[in-house]
């Protein structure tokens, strides 16, 4: 029979009991339904499973931190106080017997009930954070998730190969080309607004190139292979992360590690980043650039930041617009710091604020010079003019048909509020966040009130302010596809801080008023919960030019080494080692001309139709009912997998033989 002593210690560590029923219960769920990629036969990684269970791990010593408790007793102090939230865990192993719709709901009520009680356990027993070590033991856990994540990023990087588009086969061919040749200069013609002298040329002049150069010390030391790349950038998004978490935990740090946690595991888990991360893209590069500037300016190290964000436009061109504002944020929190100290002496303050000026003329004078030294404009011309362009297609027309406009025709309120309008629509719709829409009610309800995150009023800045701005800039040539997924850690951010406001608990207000405070708390964070359901590691990516890289690698054998004309020259390019022009938008005549100034020597077609005036030209050839371009001679076609390639032959009339 079981003693009143007995009885009275189990009622006493009921709550320890439950806590440890509820952590088993995530384990063996996030095991079986959130880790199942296949390292090698038999074998399945749980690195993402370790770092999810680190941060509840972290969540429960938040709950039980106080002036006095270390480590272990922290972890043990939380897990007595942690019974409410982990007693909803229990009933995640019965979830299986449900119907999908039905497991679906309860699970988001389950991580929302917990995330709540979690949440206001930690909002009523958080200790002051400056009487606490910099690593306190939430750290350390939040720590040991990201490299979890990086971990998770490798394996899936290492079973990912090729390149998912033509934007990421640009840098990697261009890396490799630069790898293999050792000269600095891009290997492919793909629009014909500023048009170089020869399909060789030197690089970047529409597409910025800091993606491409941070593949090459990898590259030069393992080889110029797609593998290498890939991994690469996942050692970068992994780097993103670390960034991210020394942001919001140690240099500006948000005050309630469930904010942090969020934060945390929504930017390692974007869904708009399931392709991008294990790409050779310029995404990734750029929201490492942002985060490092972000964190040198929470830091008030304000010409750092000057400095880091020109990055941000060495990585894209759009990058622009988010570096100005940098820039000028910089010198006014500069500004306001010597302004606001009185300790300050003359000399000291004239350098605090000279010196982030200083930084800014010299890095666009320096810009500026060695633009006007390769192109005779202060910026380069290509994007200029692309901006100008009347429609995106306009770029592939050779010669070009229609005069871009002045960019002063495109600042018409119209124009500018329809801008503005498509960037708000591109950013509800790009899938920064699982069940986006919750995340950005809380930021647009709370998050424009007093936010103790240092860096908050830049990031609403360059979230709103810089997406409204790069799509006026943009033309054109802004895509809902891309252009916008760069502000992921803007987003990231927004919501957490968002977040933490809702949970601060303001010593200073009366009773009653805290207690509504606190009940508004609890609906948010079982709202958020709720959403976090949907939250899923990276598969394997998708290659869906698996056989058009294969296809182009194997022209190798048939050009050798040869200029192709042909309708993926950025494929082209990255799989073989031909340079590659882009098959313009012509009639025959100008696709003649083109042909021969760039020294066209094989034409390469395959199913997908030319643009334009050249579809016909192109059917025609495809199909071996034409033999020519203009006074080029179709002299050889020769099959690989689904691409053609017609080797062309200035002929004169009395000339014969083959090509």
């Amino acid at each position: 029979m079981i003693g009143g002593k007995t009885v009275r210690s189990l009622i006493r560590n009921a709550p320890s009991l439950v806590t440890l029923a509820g952590t088993i219960a995530l384990a063996r769920f996030v095991w079986i339904q959130k880790a199942p990629i296949v390292v090698s036969v038999g074998i399945r990684c749980s690195v993402f499973g370790v770092g999810a269970l680190s941060l509840w791990v972290g969540l429960l010593c938040a709950v039980g931190e106080n002036a006095d408790s270390r480590g272990v007793q922290m972890l043990l102090r939380g897990a007595a106080r942690a019974g409410p939230a982990a007693l909803p865990l229990v009933a995640l192993p019965f979830l299986a017997r449900l119907s999908a719709e039905h497991a679906s709901l309860a699970l988001r009520v389950v991580l929302g009930t917990t995330l709540m009680f979690l949440a206001l356990a930690e909002r009523r027993a958080r200790a002051d954070r400056v009487n606490m070590p910099r690593l306190a033991p939430p750290e350390l856990c939040s720590l040991v998730f990201c490299v979890c994540a990086i971990a998770w990023f490798v394996v899936v990087a290492m079973h990912t190969s090729g390149s998912g588009d033509n934007d990421a086969a640009y840098y990697f061919g261009v890396a490799r080309h630069i790898v293999k040749t050792g000269r600095f200069e891009e290997p492919i013609v793909w629009q014909f607004l500023n048009l170089p002298r020869s399909v060789v040329h030197r690089p970047f002049d529409y597409w910025q190139g800091l993606t491409s150069l941070v593949l090459l010390p990898a590259m030069f030391l393992f080889g110029p292979t797609s593998r290498v790349a890939l991994l690469t950038m996942a050692a970068i998004s992994g780097l993103a992360l670390l960034v991210l978490w020394y942001l919001i935990a140690i240099v500006a740090p948000l005050r309630h590690r469930v904010s942090q946690y969020i934060a945390l595991l929504t930017f390692a888990t974007a869904p708009a980043m399931k392709m991008l991360r294990f790409d050779t893209d310029s995404v990734p590069v750029f929201h490492l650039a942002l985060l490092t500037t972000l964190t040198a300016f929470a830091a008030r190290r304000h010409t750092l930041a000057v400095c880091l964000a020109t990055l941000l436009y060495f990585t894209r061109g759009d990058g622009l617009v988010l570096c100005a504002l940098v820039w000028t944020a910089s010198l006014a929190a500069a500004s306001s710091e010597v302004s606001a100290s009185s300790t300050i002496d003359s000399r000291a303050a004239r350098s605090t604020w000279l010196q982030p000026l200083a930084a800014v003329l010299m890095l666009a004078a320096s810009y500026a010079g060695y633009s006007l030294w390769r192109y005779g404009a202060v910026t380069p011309p290509t994007p200029r003019l692309a901006a100008s362009l009347a429609g995106y297609f306009d770029l592939y027309r050779f010669p070009l048909t229609s005069a871009p406009s002045h960019w002063l025709d495109r600042l018409t309120p119209a124009s500018v509020g329809g801008a503005i309008w498509d960037a708000w629509n591109n950013l509800r719709a790009i899938p920064f966040l699982p069940q986006q829409t919750v995340f950005m009610v809380v930021v647009l309800l709370v998050g424009w009130r007093r936010s103790t995150f240092r860096p908050m009023p830049l990031v609403y800045c360059l979230l709103f302010a810089g997406s409204g701005l790069v799509s006026v800039a943009a033309g054109v040539v802004f895509s809902a596809y891309r252009t916008l997924y760069t502000m992921l850690p803007l987003v990231v951010l927004a919501v957490a801080g968002s977040l933490d406001h809702v949970l601060q608990r303001d010593a200073s207000l009366a009773a009653r008023v805290d207690v509504a405070r606190a009940g508004i708390a609890a609906i948010v964070m079982l709202w958020v919960g709720g959403a976090l359901a949907d939250v899923r590691p990276y598969g394997e990516r998708g290659q869906p030019r698996a056989a058009l890289e294969r296809d182009a690698h194997a022209l190798d054998s048939v050009v050798h080494g040869a200029i192709v004309a042909t309708m993926q020259p950025w494929s082209v390019m990255a799989s073989s080692d031909s340079p590659a022009l882009m098959i313009p938008d012509s009639d025959e005549a100008s696709l003649e001309t083109a042909f021969r100034h760039y020294q066209v020597r094989w034409l390469v077609l395959s199913d997908e139709p030319c643009l334009g005036r050249a579809a016909p030209v192109c059917k025609a050839l495809l199909d071996g009912t034409k033999k020519n371009v203009g006074a080029l001679q179709v002299v050889s076609r020769i099959r690989r997998g689904d691409m053609l390639a017609l080797r062309l032959e200035a002929r004169t009339a009395t000339r014969t033989g083959g090509g």
